[in-house]
């Protein structure tokens, strides 16, 4: 069975960076699901947000993730609030291994910047805050929901991929 190798994990943690490297080793198309969610939509998520709120974004994504989860073969990077629905979790297992690039918050803060135009996910007074409090909700998530974790702290991307690759191909092996 050829499986599509979804990548999750908070914003910062490497997810774009890595996709388009897995993308170029392994020849397989990428399907970002917050790409896909803009293109749909002719908004970008911030505007989605700020507009309709987070509920209506949540409910985009579980559709993204409908049309998507009938690829094969690909590599899907999903946005860090993938795992906040477990029905979300349910269409990617279908036909995907989950890997979540697991970073600290110092990481991700250096990755994503202070002055990000992203929307905050919680009421928190600073990005730092925003950070520790979203990855405090979510690390079970990832968790229960990852087939594999990769810290990807202090690690070049090239080695993160190979790392995925690897475990990928033992993870076919046994699958078949």
């Amino acid at each position: 069975m050829i499986m599509n190798i979804v990548l999750i994990g908070m914003r910062g943690s490497g997810k774009t960076t890595i996709s388009k490297i897995l993308s170029d080793l392994l020849n397989r198309k990428i399907v970002s699901i917050d790409k896909s969610i803009e293109n749909k939509s002719g908004m970008k998520i911030s505007e989605i947000v700020e507009i309709f709120g987070w509920k209506k974004f949540r409910d985009l994504e579980t559709s993204a993730l409908l049309r998507v989860s009938k690829l094969n073969n690909a590599i899907i990077d999903c946005g860090g609030g993938i795992v906040v629905r477990e029905e979300n979790i349910n269409l990617l297992r279908n036909k995907s291994i989950l890997i979540w690039l697991e970073a600290s918050v110092k990481t991700l803060l250096a990755r994503i910047g202070k002055g990000s135009n992203r929307p905050y996910l919680t009421s928190a007074k600073n990005r730092a805050e925003d950070v520790v409090n979203i990855l405090e909700e979510r690390k079970k998530l990832y968790m229960n929901a990852a087939d594999f974790i990769i810290k990807t702290d202090d690690k070049k991307p090239e080695k993160i991929a190979r790392e995925i690759i690897e475990f990928f191909n033992h993870y076919d092996r046994l699958k078949n």
